[in-house]
Parts: C-alpha cells; structure tokens; sequence
C-alpha cells in the first residue's frame, strides 16, 4: 500500500490554507482525492479548522469534511472540539466526534484526542496521545505518539477503506510512532516518520495482524 501526496500551502491575513492532492495505490488499484484545509483566525486565541476532500476512487472516501473550533483555556493550554464527515456511498457514511487538550510546557508539546463513531447499535471510542520535542525552531522537532481503538485520521489506514469502508471504523488496534522533522534551512524541511499498529482484521474480528508504515517529505518554503 502506498500514498503520496503533493501539498501547497499559503499564509493569509485571513489564516492559513492548505490545498492537496493524495495519489493511493492498493492492491493493485490506484485512486487520487483533491483536499483543502482552511485554519480560520476568528479572534485572539480563538482559531477554527474546516477541511474537504473529493474521490471518485473506491479507496478513498468519496467526500470527506471535517470542522473545528479551538481556543486558548489558560496559560500555555488549549482546547477543541470538532466533527469529521466520512461518505462512502448512499447507504455508508461515518460521523466521528473528535478534540483536542494541548499542553505547551518548556520545549514540549503535549496533546490528547479522543475521536468518537457513533452508529445504529453502540459507538467506537479511540484515543491518542502525541508528545514532541522542540529544538531551534518551531520547524524541529521530534515527536512519540500512541493510540488505542480505531484513530480516523491516520492517512494509512483511511487509504484502506472502500466503499464499505465505514466498517473498519469500529475495528480494535493499537498503535505506536516515531517523528522526526528538520529545517535544514530557512527553505528546506525534512520529515521522517514510522509507525507501527497492531490491528484488527475487518474480515476476521478478534484475529490481529502487525502493520508497518515509513513516511518521508521534504517542504520547500518560498
């Protein structure tokens, strides 16, 4: 399985955007999907994320839409609480509730996020826990993160769905990673990023198989 991505992003008075196009192959099937991400400044401490993606590929989402509202609570801390909108096709669609707590404290960032998918008979809870480490800028880093339960948001495993991909959204995993991230210089950024998930097979429940993704980009800033 592999996803590539090319990412265009721009600062604005407004807040930062971001437009995106994902390139997947998969088990001999290639799809791609158009994103945009827009980081809106409503008011001092106070920001908001919407994001929507389009696919006419069975391996991704046919749309994808996501929103939320974060803001300062006290010194060096902050919250959010948002909604993720997942549509595989008339009869399969996914809505995830989601947030966040962040911590800022000296060189370390700390954040938890629970993500919540209700559907007709119970719901699948998850959580995840990111800490990274800063050094001479706000561009390097390194990060550790870990999850329990299903996390929506992690490309690889977003990029396993299919139309009835809603299903994998209530499997069991667990999930370990490691980040590093570099500004070489004032234009060059390197990332480099494993993970490694113990997850639940969709068409065999209570039987687990280990899974392993290497991830690396490099961000030109002009």
């Amino acid at each position: 399985m592999h996803l590539v991505y090319l990412q265009l992003s721009r600062r604005t008075p407004y807040g930062s955007l971001f437009a995106r196009v994902n390139y997947g192959y998969r088990f001999l099937t290639k799809g791609t999907q158009g994103e945009i991400d827009f980081y809106p400044k409503i008011k001092s401490g106070i920001y908001g994320y919407l994001n929507y993606g389009y696919s006419q590929s069975d391996i991704f989402p046919r749309h994808r839409a996501g929103a939320e509202l974060y803001g300062r609570l006290m010194a060096s801390t902050e919250g959010s609480l948002g909604i993720r909108y997942l549509y595989f096709g008339p009869t399969s669609t996914v809505t995830i509730y989601t947030g966040s707590l962040g911590l800022y404290k000296g060189n370390y960032y700390f954040s938890l996020r629970p993500y919540i998918t209700p559907n007709s008979t119970s719901f699948s809870r998850s959580i995840g826990l990111l800490v990274r480490r800063y050094f001479n800028d706000a561009d390097t880093y390194i990060s550790l993160k870990g999850s329990v339960g299903f996390t929506p948001d992690e490309r690889s495993v977003i990029l396993s769905t299919g139309e009835n991909g809603k299903d994998i959204y209530f499997l069991k995993s667990q999930n370990l990673g490691v980040g590093w991230q570099y500004a070489a210089t004032t234009q060059f950024v390197f990332t480099l990023t494993f993970d490694a998930t113990h997850q639940e097979l969709s068409f065999s429940p209570g039987e687990y198989v280990y899974d392993y993704s290497l991830s690396t980009g490099i961000k030109y800033i002009f």
